[in-house]
């Protein structure tokens, strides 16, 4: 299912109307994120964007817990 938001583009399965399995969003400043999601929340995934990318856990759509995180 593709959904839009009013900052990003979601392409993925949603359960219940919300993001739910392994799903992509585009934000349309350019960062993207791809993953894992469960109940609408950013599970484990990476997250990249011009200066930085991230490959790890969230919390509450936060980074949280094992990651990684390079920097230009």
């Amino acid at each position: 299912m593709l959904k839009k938001y009013k900052n990003c583009c979601y392409y993925g399965p949603v359960k219940d109307g919300k993001k739910h399995g392994f799903g992509y969003l585009h934000y349309f400043s350019g960062r993207f994120f791809e993953g894992l999601f469960e109940n609408d929340q950013k599970i484990k995934g990476f997250e990249m964007d011009d200066s930085e990318l991230y490959v790890g856990e969230y919390e509450k759509n936060q980074r949280h817990g094992q990651g990684i995180l390079k920097t230009n």
